[in-house]
């Protein structure tokens, strides 16, 4: 299915944005059934008995009670419907709001109760929907809603003089409401990041602190380590009473330090990271040298795979005439590609199923790094989103990491890329500029 709409443009244009409208109007769309659930029986009574209008449809409203029933019980469609969910909102909404109350409109002849209705049902429909969608939506479902009525009832010249009268009338509902919503949504926008950056602040400082304070006794231990050792060899000579440590301790002590230099060290660029998205700064360049990608994805394997799982799980196609250097950093290449490796890792174990592949390319001007999982794979309205500072599809997550690597990556002067197939797999493509002792 997904291939054959990917065939057509105006297609998938529409498939993305059915798929957008649930992912902005995921919080109400319950309460929107439940309201429509007593609104159409409801308001049948009252427009029949004790506010008789011209024309009432039982018929129209059972339509919309059922649509408006499956939107009630949404949280408990079973995982194999939720694939055509956002159709059936999309359907539901269109359905209930713009072409009902447009029908209606012109079945009572433009009658005050419908008239005020509609001017409503501009409001509803915004509430629910994203701005552009929104508009569309009115737009088009309204003139279904124009043409069914002519295909039932024919020309109707009073219907046509009345929708041309009170036509400015909704065009000043409208275009005001979704300039307000537009406006008031790029506001909190802007009321987040300010705030994101206050706290992002206050964090940092509050981490460094303690930070600083591990890296200062870290470096303490570094520097008297070996005097401390060669004293417990000589009172162990002595025959002091001391307890003892055995050899393999002894041996990997000194690493044990530098694992913390390293740790602390990692930990300061994650609040540089986090202060970057909030306060959109620039990385500097001054630091940057030349440095190996074979060597950088070494090193985040290493860091990363803690486990027999994760080492089964990766698989690092390397070759080294397809080996290049990168004018950056070795700090920054690693956290680039730890944060995919964790990601990946995530949503294979997630999945049940798959595997993490990377492999460098070189190609004409520019040098390549893959990096591919046959996982979960994304979503296409995901998809478009996940560099977008402070984004994320999960719980726990916060945001940032995908939105660092691109700028990690412009900062290179390269870029990254990524397409993915749901339920299949996702590709990262990680582009470089060649260097001048480019490795052949």
């Amino acid at each position: 299915m997904d291939q054959n709409i990917k065939r057509f443009p105006v297609l998938a244009k529409f498939n993305h944005s059915v798929q957008e409208s649930v992912e902005y109007s995921i919080s109400i769309i319950q309460v929107t059934g439940i309201v429509g659930l007593f609104g159409f029986p409801g308001y049948y009574y009252t427009w029949t008995y004790l506010f008789p209008q011209p024309y009432e449809s039982i018929v129209l409203r059972s339509i919309g009670f059922v649509f408006c029933m499956g939107l009630a019980l949404s949280p408990y469609w079973p995982s194999s419907w939720h694939n055509f969910f956002a159709y059936y909102w999309y359907i539901s909404l269109s359905y209930c709001v713009p072409f009902f109350f447009t029908l209606m409109l012109f079945k009572n002849n433009f009658s005050t109760v419908w008239l005020l209705s509609n001017i409503g049902s501009i409001f509803l429909i915004i509430i629910a929907l994203e701005w552009r969608i929104a508009c569309s939506c009115y737009f088009t479902v309204s003139c279904l809603a124009w043409f069914t009525y002519y295909w039932e009832n024919g020309s109707n010249p009073s219907n046509v003089l009345n929708m041309v009268e009170y036509l400015p009338t909704f065009l000043f509902v409208l275009i005001p409401s979704v300039m307000m919503m537009y406006h008031r949504m790029a506001f909190k926008e802007k009321e987040k990041l300010e705030a994101l950056q206050v706290v992002s602040g206050s964090m940092a400082h509050e981490l460094r602190t303690p930070l600083g304070a591990i890296g200062n006794s870290a470096l303490a231990i570094k520097t008297h380590f070996s005097t401390l050792v060669d004293a417990y060899h000589l009172a162990a000579r002595s025959g002091l009473a001391i307890k003892p440590i055995s050899a393999l301790h002894l041996h990997y002590l000194p690493s044990s330090v530098e694992i913390i230099e390293k740790e602390v060290a990692y930990s300061h660029m994650v609040i540089d990271m986090l202060l970057q998205n909030a306060q959109k700064d620039q990385i500097s360049v001054e630091t940057f040298e030349i440095q190996s990608i074979s060597h950088s994805i070494d090193e985040a394997i290493k860091r990363f795979t803690s486990d027999e799982d994760l080492k089964e799980m990766i698989h690092w196609n390397k070759d080294e005439n397809q080996d290049f250097t990168f004018l950056g950093s070795d700090i920054l290449m690693s956290h680039v590609l730890f944060n995919l490796l964790k990601n990946a890792a995530y949503f294979v174990r997630k999945a049940g199923k798959g595997k993490i592949e990377l492999w460098t390319e070189i190609q004409g001007n520019l040098n390549q790094l893959h990096f591919k999982d046959t996982g979960m794979g994304i979503e296409p309205t995901v998809l478009k989103n996940i560099f977008t500072p402070f984004y994320t599809t999960v719980r726990s997550g916060t945001g940032v990491g995908l939105s660092f690597c691109k700028k990690v990556m412009q900062s290179f002067d390269g870029d990254i890329s990524c397409h993915s197939k749901a339920s299949i797999y996702t590709e990262f493509v990680l582009t470089f500029p060649k260097v001048k002792n480019q490795v052949a």
